[in-house]
Parts: structure tokens; sequence; C-alpha cells
């Protein structure tokens, strides 16, 4: 019976070790079967990031060559623009001048006409110069979202959702995700060109405005500034008044209250071109507003430098020491009651911003085409 016993027990324990075998070698393959998956998975993990990494890099030099097209177009359609000026400028001339030749030859048999009411009527005289205006287009929009590298492509969040609230997660954990490289020419922020051309301007009054020389418009507060703050303002004019004097815009002194530097007015002609009260900055070059053309002027200031912009081009920028002390009103034709500087004329499509614009933002502005109705 021992013997018999014994027998069993090795036949068992022979019957076991086939099947732990077995087992063993089941384990063996799903052990080998997991280790190939897993290496497939990072693979193509791999495959994923690197084909993202490449397309943030490809977008980037996309949108980079974009924003310089955008940039040559703006400075393009000033220039345009500043020529378009200029030639109504000397149409509207040469038509003046003819009519004043018509003065000096004409002769009046019977003294019904005075060459001094036909000159009277050749300076009074406007001329058509609408077969003369160039219809600009815009630069088109931008599809392509110009910020497309993360600094991980694959989310956290998916990571989440697809592993780490599964039960096998621990035995099969996701590889960490890995960052793309630094891309030289990639943008940082959203390209500010896409749509529009420029940031639009938080207080503007576009409408064309006939100024008396008696009173001013005044502004909302978010054509206000505080202390030295940066800040940007256009406006088309077409001056009737004074050869200077006059403010276009201004900031400061309410109600006529203002000490020392706490005023920025902006006066095209001057004198003191932008005005602090005693803490002035002077043009060096004389501009040109008169009652014949429109002309686009703008003005910036980021704290300590300062651009003069006249149809679209830079005639003037340098850096200004003084602080500027700002507080109060703003004021459209002129500094508002108690101080006057008023302006006679007709101006349109004020713009301000809080923030001092690129020249190439500028441009687009001076290339629109000027609001002719209310």
């Amino acid at each position: 019976e021992t013997a018999e016993g014994f027998d069993d027990c090795l036949k068992q324990h022979e019957t076991w070790t086939t099947e732990i075998a077995s087992s063993f070698k089941d384990c063996q393959e799903a052990s080998s079967a997991h280790a190939r998956l897993q290496l497939e998975c990072g693979d193509q993990q791999t495959h994923f990031e690197s084909s993202l990494c490449q397309y943030a890099a490809r977008s980037a030099e996309h949108c980079l060559c974009h924003e310089r097209m955008v940039a040559y177009y703006l400075r393009q359609s000033a220039a345009a623009k500043t020529l378009e000026v200029n030639r109504q400028a000397d149409f509207e001339a040469a038509s003046r001048i003819d009519c004043l030749l018509g003065v000096v030859n004409f002769t009046d048999t019977n003294g019904s006409v005075t060459k001094s009411n036909l000159l009277e009527t050749c300076k009074k005289a406007t001329f058509n110069t609408s077969h003369l205006t160039i219809v600009y287009g815009s630069a088109p929009a931008e599809s392509v979202f110009c910020n497309a590298t993360q600094g991980k492509p694959c989310s956290s969040e998916w990571l989440v959702t697809e592993y780490e609230d599964k039960a096998w997660s621990v035995a099969a954990p996701a590889r960490a995700c890995t960052p793309c490289p630094a891309v030289a020419s990639l943008t940082t922020t959203p390209t500010t060109t896409t749509t529009s051309g420029a940031p639009p301007a938080p207080c503007e009054l576009l409408a064309p405005q006939a100024f008396d020389g008696k009173t001013a418009i005044p502004l909302p507060d978010t054509c206000q500034a505080s202390g030295n703050e940066a800040r940007t303002v256009m406006v088309w004019i077409k001056n009737e008044g004074a050869p200077n004097g006059w403010t276009i815009f201004h900031q400061g002194g309410r109600q006529g209250v203002y000490d020392r530097g706490q005023v920025w007015g902006v006066r095209p002609l001057g004198p003191h071109h932008i005005w602090g009260h005693s803490n002035d900055i002077d043009f060096e070059k004389q501009l040109v507003f008169g009652s014949e053309a429109w002309h686009h002027f703008g003005v910036t200031w980021d704290g300590t430098n300062y651009a003069v912009y006249y149809d679209g081009s830079v005639v003037q920028s340098g850096t200004h020491e003084k602080a500027f002390a700002t507080s109060g009103g703003a004021f459209y034709g002129g500094a508002g009651p108690g101080i006057g500087h008023y302006f006679t004329g007709e101006a349109s499509d004020l713009r301000y911003w809080s923030k001092a614009l690129s020249a190439e933002e500028v441009a687009y502005y001076a290339g629109l085409p000027r609001t002719t109705a209310a």
C-alpha cells in the first residue's frame, strides 16, 4: 500500500509539473507579448510626437512668412496711399492754377464781371479728385493658428482618461510625454495681423466731424490716459483754420483744471506739437495740413519713446526722458473748456489705444479708406 501510494504521488506530481510548465510557458508568451506591444506603443508615441513637432515647426515657418508678407503689404499700401494723397493734392493745385491763369487772361468787355470776383471764385473752388482714388485690397485672413507648438503634444488629460483610471495601468503605464525641441522661428504668441491687420481700437469715433473752432467733443473713458502710460492716437485731418495753435486730441485738465505736466495734447502744427504744459515735444519737420487735402496723422508713445506719422510714414521719432503725468478727461477737436486751443476744419476716423502701436500697424490704419459718411 505504501509503494502504491508513492507511485500515485509521483504520477500526480508529474501531472502538476506538466501543468505548471504549460502555465509557465503561457506566462512567458504573455510577458513577451506585453513587452513587444509596449515597445510598439512607445514607438507609435514617438512617431506621433515627432510628427506633431514637425507640423508645429512647419506651421511656425509658415506663420512667420505670412507675418512678413503682411508687413510688406502694409508698407507698400501705406506708400501707395501717400502717392494717392499727393497726386490728389497735385491735381487740386494744378486745377486752381489753371483757374487763376484764366483770371489773368480774362477780359470782360461789358464790365459785368470783375477779375476780383473771378479770383475769389478760384480761391473758394473745390475740385473733384474721386477719379484719382485707389481702391485698396486687404491682407487675406490667416486660417492657420500661429501658436501651434505646445510644451507636450500628448495631453495629460487624455492619458488620465485612457490609461490611468484603468486597473491594468500600473502594469502597463504610459510613457511620459516628450516636449518638442525649441524652434527658433516660432512665434510665442498669436499674430496680431491675421484678420484685420492691427488690433482694434478700444476708443474710436470714425464718422466725419465738422469743428467750428469754438467747441470740442468730450470723449469716453476709454480715450483717457493715466500718468505716463503708453498710448497711440490716429486721425484724418483737413484743416480750415489757423496755421498753428490748435489741438486735435487732448487728455487731462478736466473742465479746465490742471497742473503743469498733467495734460497731453496733440498739436499737429505746433507750437509744442505734443503739449504737456512745460513738458513738451517739438517736431523738427513742419507738416502740411491745409484745406486742399486730407492727411492722416498719428502719434505713438511707449513711456519713453515717441514716433510721429504723416500719411502712414514715420516723419520723426525719438526719446523724451521726462515722464508725463496725465490726468482728467479726453477731448476731440480742442483741449476742452477752460483751455481752448480749438480746431477749425474737418476730421474723421479718430482711433485711440492705450499702448504704442508698431509702424506696420500704423501704416495699416493709414491705408484704410477714410470714413466719408456718418
